[in-house]
């Protein structure tokens, strides 16, 4: 009897239990996954757990989402933070902690760019109204961190005339400083970013710096004949090749990964540049990408983030924003100067620079140093060059004879060639004796590309109209003279072909070569007509030379 009342009393135990946790007892607690950027085992910051419920994250949004941040007060747009120095003036923007303009103020020459931040119209004149979105030196994390993009708000903590100190900060979670300082030593802007994880969690994170340029829609490609003054290129200096990897438009449409440490990084321009350098940190990597079909988008990958509560971790970087000018960009001792495309033509055109701005020393003017300059290069060329003239006069000289051995052996080829080869040795003459003047074609590219990527000719005077040495003759008069003086140098070389068609193509070369001169900058145009010229002059000097000789030996000298 006592058996059957214990076990009737465990009967209505239990069934009293399961009625009270069918009908009355709370859900039970699930605990949630941890959050992004926090390693799995680890504690969830207090007061987090009993906000997410069962699937959730630790902000409140479905696990494997980014993260949101908490609520926080509300953060006013400014944009009339300043730093400016005798050399420029910058404006930053608190929405993304970014640069919103930059404007140059020294040296004069290149302050009519105007803001490198805005970008240029396109050929109606308009300008992408989208431009705000693409400002440098936005950060993006790759979405561990919450709430960070390259739009969040920032506050300002302090605003002076000798730095901007921004801040964006998740309570609980981490805080994230920007601060853009003046570099007066390099008159630039020191970019210095500090994360500090102010939770209870450890944090695991890359962040991208995120540089950005603009090529106006509708200007087509660079080509020889084309050489668009605002050709856009995504930049990124790979350390250990010592090479600048480039993604021009096709490249940076599908995407260009450099996955090499990399010291510095960002977009340039013909003429300009937008970079980012980090010498002390390199950067791991970089995306080069294009947005919208205009936006060129260099994503710099910084160092890896393993932060545990409590610590934080510093990044020291130098920004240059501005001409590409050799003496100025190799003070940073970074190779920047490397973002000067030269193409294959380097080692020619580096020491035709060097040849460019020391001359410009002397005569202060650009167009009067191209002069001196392409006199230089004459005079070093002048013994290739004698020759060469002088082995034309040869030629000229037995025009007449070798006419009469045409006529005589036309049914006769062999014979003809083994009479031409003879008389071609009587005279000391070679019909190859011009090759070697083809010894300037690789100068006249280089000098091209010299002319073409050095910024100190951009908005450079020579005289009257010409205040852009970079760009095209306005009236066409140095084309025209280049045009003329070719056709006049022609006259002087010996007429030695016989097939109609190949006459036609000798005449017409120097008439399709004078008309591209039309596109090209005028710097070169005048390279050119000075460069033909002093070529004219030298063949006279040969020609009044060699007739002095004949004269001397008795001969009687051959009619021009």
């Amino acid at each position: 009897m006592e058996q059957q009342r214990v076990f009737l009393a465990l009967a209505l135990s239990m069934a009293l239990i399961f009625v009270w946790q069918y009908f009355f007892a709370p859900p039970p607690l699930v605990e949630p996954p941890p959050a992004p950027g926090v390693e799995a085992g680890d504690k969830a910051p207090e007061g987090q757990g009993d906000q997410a419920g069962a699937g959730q994250d630790s902000v409140g949004k479905p696990a494997g989402t980014p993260a949101t941040p908490p609520a926080k007060k509300d953060v006013a747009l400014r944009e009339d933070m300043v730093l400016a120095t005798d050399a420029f003036k910058a404006t930053f923007t608190n929405k993304g902690g970014r640069l919103k303009g930059f404007e140059l103020i020294k040296p004069h020459q290149y302050s009519t760019r105007g803001d490198m931040v805005r970008p240029l119209p396109d050929e109606d004149g308009n300008i992408n109204p989208a431009w705000e979105k693409y400002l440098p030196f936005g950060l993006e994390a790759s979405g561990q961190l919450p709430g960070l993009g390259e739009e969040t708000m920032y506050e300002v903590v302090e605003a002076t005339e000798e730095t901007v100190l921004l801040r964006h900060e998740v309570p609980g979670v981490y805080k994230l400083d920007k601060r853009f300082s003046l570099d007066k030593d390099r008159k630039s802007l020191a970019l210095d970013i500090t994360l500090t994880n102010s939770g209870s969690l450890q944090i695991k994170d890359q962040l991208q710096l995120i540089v950005y340029g603009h090529q106006p829609s509708g200007s087509g490609e660079w080509s020889f004949f084309n050489p668009l003054p605002d050709i856009t290129e995504g930049l990124c200096y790979v350390k250990e090749d010592e090479e600048a990897i480039r993604a021009p438009k096709d490249d940076a449409e599908e995407g260009v990964k450099v996955e090499d440490a990399s010291i510095w990084g960002g977009v340039d321009s013909r003429y300009f540049i937008t970079a980012v350098i980090s010498k002390e940190k390199p950067f791991a990597g970089c995306d080069l990408t294009l947005q919208e079909q205009e936006f060129f988008r260099s994503s710099l990958q910084m160092s890896k983030i393993s932060l545990e509560p409590g610590q934080s971790q510093s990044w020291s970087m130098q920004t240059y924003i501005g001409p590409k000018l050799v003496e100025t960009m190799a003070l940073y001792d970074a190779s920047l100067e490397e973002s000067i495309d030269y193409g294959f033509f380097a080692v020619l055109s580096k020491p035709i620079r060097w040849l460019l701005v020391l001359f410009h020393g002397w005569v202060g003017n650009w167009g009067f140093a191209i002069i001196l300059m392409t006199m230089m290069l004459r005079l070093m060329l002048f013994p290739i060059n004698h020759k060469a003239y002088k082995n034309m006069e040869g030629m000229r000289k037995i025009q007449e004879p070798m006419t009469k051995l045409r006529e005589q052996y036309k049914d006769d080829p062999m014979k003809m060639q083994e009479e031409m080869m003879k008389l071609y040795r009587d005279h000391n003459v070679s019909p190859f004796g011009c090759l070697p003047q083809f010894l300037q074609i690789p100068i006249f590219f280089a000098l091209y590309r010299t002319i073409y990527s050095s910024v100190e000719l951009y908005n450079a005077e020579f005289f009257g109209w010409y205040t852009d040495l970079s760009a095209p003759d306005p009236f066409f008069v140095l084309p025209v003279l280049v045009g003329l003086m070719m056709v006049g140098q022609q006259l002087l070389m010996p007429q030695t072909a016989t097939n109609p068609q190949m006459k036609y193509i000798m005449w017409a070369m120097p008439v399709m070569f004078a008309a591209f001169t039309f596109l090209l900058p005028s710097g070169l145009a005048l390279y050119m007509l000075v460069s033909i010229g002093l070529g004219i002059a030298q063949q006279f000097y040969i020609r009044k030379t060699l007739a002095k000789d004949d004269e001397t030996k008795g001969a009687k000298p051959a009619k021009a």
